[in-house]
């Protein structure tokens, strides 16, 4: 991605948190953490964040209830919300989304994938992969009976 971005991380876990912010400094963006949702509902509108990753299990505030107030408030309407947690079931995730999250990362985090899909998902693009998809010439051979030619 072009553009520098700035990111917020809140999880209780400082080892997640420095993972994170680690990944995302070195592709060049600006991070700021927090490790309490309290601490983080109460500055966050001031800091006019491109994106708030937030963990789901916190003590205090957890993630849903952030995100539920943070979606409520009219300064932060264009941030991108997004839930981390080592939780992957359908349910969790499903649930984040009704609440308001615009994407989903499980823990641990993909060094290689993270970062990449995180910055799609700021820039809300869609990348698609097409396999076996036909040319324009049709072409009828053996060895291209599964996946088609002229592909």
């Amino acid at each position: 991605m072009g553009r520098r971005l700035n990111i917020y991380i809140v999880d209780d876990s400082a080892v997640q948190a420095d993972i994170a912010r680690a990944l995302l400094e070195q592709a060049g963006h600006t991070v700021v953490t927090y490790h309490s949702g309290v601490a983080a509902l109460r500055d966050l509108p001031a800091g006019q964040p491109d994106c708030i990753l937030m963990d789901i299990m916190m003590p205090e505030l957890d993630g849903c209830e952030l995100c539920r107030r943070l979606r409520a408030m009219e300064a932060l309407a264009g941030t991108k919300l997004v839930m981390m947690s080592t939780k992957a079931y359908p349910f969790d995730r499903k649930r984040a989304f009704a609440i308001g999250a615009n994407g989903y990362f499980v823990k641990p985090l993909h060094p290689a994938t993270f970062v990449p899909e995180l910055e799609r998902l700021v820039a809300d693009t869609l990348v698609m992969t097409f396999w076996g998809v036909r040319g324009t010439l049709p072409v009828s051979r053996t060895d291209s009976v599964r996946y088609g030619g002229n592909t």
